[in-house]
């Protein structure tokens, strides 16, 4: 089978050429192809059809997000260390099934990333934000002492039990 000839209106050479030229013209560096092909219509000239110019572009490796986009810093996770017992408590609420099918428990667990000991618990029927309050209040009073930093996850109760205690000294520290 043999090659086919090239339709009578593909561009040659020099007027590859001459498209590449234009695309990487300090006037329209930083622009659109089809922004390039619009400018170019409106000042009377027509050098091919958009799909052509990308076409060109990419047999010179051209094509590439050509607007200068803004840079923004990589954004650092906070890191929780500890170097002691109960200066770092972290606090989440995990789902216990029930004897019944449908039934769940909700099981709230502080514990001091230090030392690994579990310094509260809680088994309820339902998540709640009071319930979640006195469980952290009851939990520092038992323990004698009040951490630095209490972790909580993105979870809901978590959330607004950290909110409900805000009059507390305690900072809360959401997970990322």
């Amino acid at each position: 089978m043999a090659a086919r000839a090239p339709p009578p209106q593909a561009l040659d050479a020099a007027e590859r050429d001459l498209v590449l030229r234009l695309l990487t013209s300090p006037a329209c560096r930083d622009l659109a192809i089809p922004q390039v092909w619009a400018r170019e219509l409106d000042e009377g000239r027509y050098w091919c059809s958009v799909s052509a110019m990308y076409r060109i572009a990419c047999a010179a490796g051209q094509v590439w997000e050509r607007r200068r986009l803004a840079t923004h810093p990589a954004r650092v996770r906070p890191e929780l260390v500890a170097r002691g017992p109960s200066e770092v408590w972290s606090w989440d609420i995990a789902a216990l099934k029930g004897l019944s099918k449908g039934i769940w428990y909700k099981c709230y667990v502080i514990l001091d990333i230090y030392s690994r000991y579990v310094t509260g618990w809680l088994v309820a029927a339902a998540e709640d934000a009071v319930a979640a309050k006195d469980f952290l209040n009851d939990a520092m009073n038992r323990n004698g002492s009040q951490p630095h930093t209490i972790h909580a996850d993105r979870g809901s109760c978590c959330l607004i039990g950290v909110t409900a205690m805000g009059c507390s000294a305690v900072p809360m520290l959401p997970a990322w």
